[in-house]
């Protein structure tokens, strides 16, 4: 099962706690500080729009490297294509998707991708 979010990132702690910006999952402490196994997100798929630069690319970037695969959309198709390609070069899991979240039509077309 695929935990698809668009816009707010929210996650559940231990004890069942509701909490919003920060998709987390518990994973096996032994092979992670326990720093780390808080704020993990290997097996996690995330979808950052607006993530050909600024703001956007940097929260791709993190979330990459927080170990999510990412799904980089915005609908600057050059910044975007520069941007994935630096990603991927360095080794991330970063997937392009040019797509504009105005237009209903690019909507489906995002969620066809990620189903």
């Amino acid at each position: 099962m695929i935990s698809l979010h668009f816009f707010l990132i929210s996650a559940s702690n231990k004890y069942g706690l509701e909490y919003p910006f920060i998709s987390l999952s518990f994973i096996n402490v032994r092979t992670l500080t326990y720093l780390e196994s808080l704020f993990s997100l290997s097996d996690k798929i995330a979808i950052v729009t607006g993530a050909a630069r600024g703001n956007g690319k940097a929260m791709a970037e993190a979330l990459l490297k927080a170990g999510a695969k990412v799904i980089l959309v915005d609908k600057n198709k050059i910044e975007l294509e520069k941007t994935v390609r630096q990603l991927q070069s360095e080794g991330y899991a970063a997937v392009l998707m040019h797509a504009d979240i105005t237009l209903k039509k690019d909507i489906l077309k995002i969620k066809n991708f990620i189903l």
